[in-house]
């Protein structure tokens, strides 16, 4: 039902991004220590996190601009 974009292409590219960002991982402790690592995720993670909602909601803005109602799974 996802087709190849949703169903395969996105979560094989997730998957390749866990796995480097895992092996990188012990590089980023070694080079920034423990802390230096824990802020430089917490980061990334806010700036990931905002950019979502902000996505969200512009989303949300064009359709309820458009008038249209937000649609249901059936």
């Amino acid at each position: 039902q996802l087709g190849t974009f949703l169903g395969s292409f996105v979560p094989s590219i997730a998957t390749i991004f866990g796995v480097v960002v895992f092996l990188r991982l012990g590089v980023l402790v070694g080079t920034a220590g423990l802390r230096g690592a824990l802020v430089l995720l917490l980061t990334g993670f806010v700036i990931s996190f905002l950019t979502l909602l902000s996505l969200s909601a512009l989303c949300l803005w064009i359709c309820l601009s458009t008038r249209s109602t937000l649609s249901r799974p059936s």
